[in-house]
């Protein structure tokens, strides 16, 4: 597929360990799936604002999922002002706006601080330096993080409240009234 120009490989650090790679349609793809009668919305949205701008709001939505959030790409906000990721979990708002551009207006940005309960500025470990910089001091209830860092720290929180990692290997902590089986068999045999 790469020989025949239908797809690019992108590579993207995730993590502080080598990119991830990932295989990404091209405009020939595209036009291809088109003429097939697929749907390529969503990879029109992806040229709006680029592939990877995109993967950072869907691990981050992922992962607020995992926790138990309602959470949402590009949603709108009761101003009518946009966030890359909103996550709603009761009365908490936590918005999450993905900024790989150092160059644009960031402080306007952080507009939609007042909106939210927290609001996090996720940016590429590389661009995270130049956009600490470009940001100055944040206001209260703003984060800035880079990706590696947010997913991770994330991943924690689930481990931490919930007792999940996204890699499924350790098993869900039992909540109050539960039993465990082994309690469940000691109980049944003493009877």
């Amino acid at each position: 597929m790469i020989e025949n120009g239908l797809v690019i490989q992108v590579e993207i650090p995730l993590t502080g360990r080598r990119p991830t790679a990932f295989l990404v349609l091209t405009r020939k793809a595209l036009k291809f799936l088109r003429s097939r009668g697929v749907d390529t919305k969503l990879w029109n949205y992806i040229g709006n604002v680029g592939f990877e701008h995109l993967l950072y709001q869907v691990l981050v939505r992922w992962e607020f999922k995992k926790l138990g959030y309602d959470a949402h790409i590009e949603a709108k906000l009761p101003s009518g002002r946009r966030i890359d990721v909103l996550a709603v979990k009761g009365d908490r708002r936590i918005g999450v706006e993905v900024e790989l551009n150092a160059n644009v207006d960031l402080k306007a940005k952080l507009k939609v601080a007042e909106e939210l309960d927290a609001l996090y500025i996720v940016t590429s470990r590389s661009k995270f330096g130049e956009v600490r910089a470009r940001l100055g001091k944040l206001p209260p209830k703003t984060h800035l993080y880079s990706i590696d860092r947010m997913l991770i720290t994330l991943r924690n929180l689930g481990v931490k409240e919930i007792g999940i990692n996204s890699s499924g290997r350790n098993k869900m902590k039992p909540m109050s009234g539960m039993r465990n089986k082994s309690s469940v068999s000691s109980e049944a045999g003493r009877r």
